[in-house]
C-alpha cells in the first residue's frame, strides 16, 4: 500500500472552524510520508481506516459528537492512529475494557502551569532535550490513571523538579500503535 493518511477533524461549536485549520497543519506534516485526505470526523464512514496506512484525529472541540463508526474502527483497527487532544473519553466510555486491552486510560486534564517539556534522547531515557513551553497555556494537559509496561512515554511536562506529567504516549505493539499527543 502506498503511504496515505486520513486526517479527521472537529467542526462543531464556537471554535469548530479551527478544526480544519488544525487538520491542514497535521496534513502538512503527514504529507512528508505520502498522500493524505482530510475530512470532518462527522462524515466518517465504517471501514474508512482500512483504506489508509495511518490516521490522525485532531480533537480540537471538547465534546465533539464522534460517530460510533469512527470509535468502533479505532478500537478494533490495526492501522496506526494518532489521537490529538480532546474526546478520547468517548472511546474509553464506549469500550469500558479499553484500559485492560491497551494499557492506559485518561483521567482528566491537568491545568497546572508547565514551562518545560523534556524529550528523551535515545539510547538513554535519562538524557533529555529540554524545551520551553508557554507556561500561560491554560488548555490543560491530559493526565492518565495508569500506564502499563507496554506504554512508552514520548515526552514529559515538568511542573517541578519532583513532578513530571506525560505529554505523549505510544503503545509498543507492532500490530497496532496509538499515540495520544497534546497541544
Amino acid at each position: 500500500m502506498t503511504p496515505s493518511t486520513l486526517v479527521l477533524y472537529d467542526t462543531t461549536g464556537q471554535w469548530g472552524w479551527l478544526g480544519e485549520l488544525y487538520a491542514i497543519m497535521s496534513a502538512n506534516l503527514a504529507s512528508h510520508f505520502g498522500s493524505w485526505t482530510a475530512l470532518p470526523v462527522a462524515s466518517y464512514q465504517t471501514g474508512q481506516l482500512k483504506q489508509y496506512s495511518a490516521a490522525i484525529y485532531v480533537g480540537s472541540t471538547y465534546g465533539e459528537p464522534l460517530p460510533n463508526a469512527f470509535l468502533d474502527d479505532v478500537y478494533g483497527t490495526t492501522t496506526p492512529v494518532i489521537w490529538a487532544y480532546d474526546n478520547i473519553w468517548q472511546l474509553t466510555t464506549r469500550y469500558p475494557n479499553f484500559s485492560s486491552v491497551y494499557g492506559w486510560n485518561w483521567s482528566g486534564f491537568d491545568f497546572s502551569s508547565v514551562a518545560e517539556v523534556d524529550y528523551p534522547l535515545p539510547p538513554s531515557p535519562r538524557i533529555t532535550q529540554k524545551l520551553k513551553r508557554y507556561a500561560a497555556n491554560a488548555a490543560g494537559i491530559m493526565n492518565y490513571t495508569s500506564l502499563s509496561a507496554g506504554v512508552t512515554v514520548l515526552a514529559n511536562c515538568v511542573r517541578s523538579r519532583w513532578f513530571h506529567l506525560p505529554l505523549g504516549i505510544a503503545l509498543d505493539r507492532p500490530e497496532w500503535r496509538q499515540s495520544h499527543l497534546h497541544r
